[in-house]
């Protein structure tokens, strides 16, 4: 950390706010931990029945022009075992290659919607990679960002791009959520 250096003035301000009042411990009053076990770890459990925040519910934060994967985060990184396994089993391929952003979005929601219908757990979604388009990249991040934020998002359990070999960042592999079971 850097003890105070790159600060911006109203943190430092909000830090001295926050911290007024406290008192740092003396040398014979400080207490160290127990030696012992470490605490158990939380290991991730399934969909909880509550629909997760679209753009909060995946993980890591930031730009998804930068991250080549996501997961859900009330499913934890093993939604991504799907799309890492070899041989991949893609169900359903969506090419998206000359569609404008709009058309790329509709066709996108349809053809995954009638995925989440028929069971459908992974499936690969070819968008290119913008080099033929005046605008660069357009339709990666907003697949992405669909992916997050639009009507299905709580069905997405994780995204990655693809493997070199079916398309690296000119493709995205999409995990779907496992259909509740119901009663017999």
């Amino acid at each position: 950390m850097n003890a105070g250096r790159d600060r911006r003035p109203e943190d430092r301000e909000a830090l001295e706010r926050a911290m007024a009042g406290v008192a740092p411990l003396g040398g014979p009053e400080r207490v160290a931990p127990a030696p012992g076990k470490p605490p158990p770890r939380v290991r991730a459990r399934g969909a909880s029945g509550r629909e997760p925040r679209p753009l909060a519910g995946f993980l890591p934060e930031g730009d998804v022009e930068e991250h080549s994967q996501r997961f859900a985060a009330d499913l934890g990184r093993g939604a991504l075992r799907e799309l890492t396994a070899r041989p991949l089993r893609i169900a359903l391929e969506i090419d998206l290659h000359g569609m404008t952003r709009a058309e790329a979005l509709r066709v996108l929601e349809a053809k995954l919607d009638r995925a989440i219908e028929t069971g459908i757990r992974v499936v690969r979604v070819v968008h290119g990679r913008g080099l033929h388009s005046e605008a660069g990249p357009v339709l990666r991040g907003a697949v992405r960002r669909w992916l997050e934020t639009g009507r299905i998002a709580p069905e997405v359990a994780a995204y990655r791009d693809a493997p070199p070999e079916l398309g690296g960042r000119g493709a995205t592999l999409v995990a779907l959520r496992r259909r509740k079971r119901r009663g017999p």
